[in-house]
């Protein structure tokens, strides 16, 4: 029983840290842009680095709600509003290098960060359902 525990709290510790600095990397992205380099594209009027900085806040939220064992609705909406926002940005940014239609801010060593972000998402993304079938089977097994 102890070692559930121990990976449900290490595994929202991870989730929380990799989203927290996911989304430090995004604010510092939007933070120059809006301080007047031109680094993101704009969607809607709006950097696409600000719109990826709230997405990542929502699912910071939403880590941070499990890892206190509040992990139902809210936390899932807050997931899942920031999931998929972002994800479908980085996959078209991703899919736009490779084919040639996009141009995603790059690293200091030239690579693109939209492929960072899908891989931050993809990572995010197992572990939250990880947990949340863990979590799901444990729930079972104690009634």
């Amino acid at each position: 029983m102890r070692s559930n525990e121990f990976f449900y709290v290490g595994l929202g510790l991870l989730g929380l840290g990799f989203s927290t600095f996911a989304a430090y990397i995004a604010y510092s992205l939007s933070a120059l842009h809006l301080g007047g380099t031109p680094t993101c594209p704009i969607i809607f009027d709006m950097p696409a680095c600000v719109i990826v900085f709230v997405c990542y806040v929502l699912i910071t939220i939403a880590w941070g709600m499990a890892l206190v064992k509040k992990q139902g609705r809210w936390s899932q909406i807050f997931f899942a509003a920031g999931l998929m926002p972002a994800f479908l940005l980085a996959l078209i940014g991703a899919s736009g290098e490779i084919f040639g239609f996009a141009n995603c801010p790059a690293t200091d060593t030239g690579f693109p960060k939209c492929f960072i972000s899908l891989i931050f998402l993809i990572a995010l993304t197992l572990g939250w359902v990880v947990l949340s079938v863990s979590k799901e089977r444990s729930l079972k097994v104690k009634i």
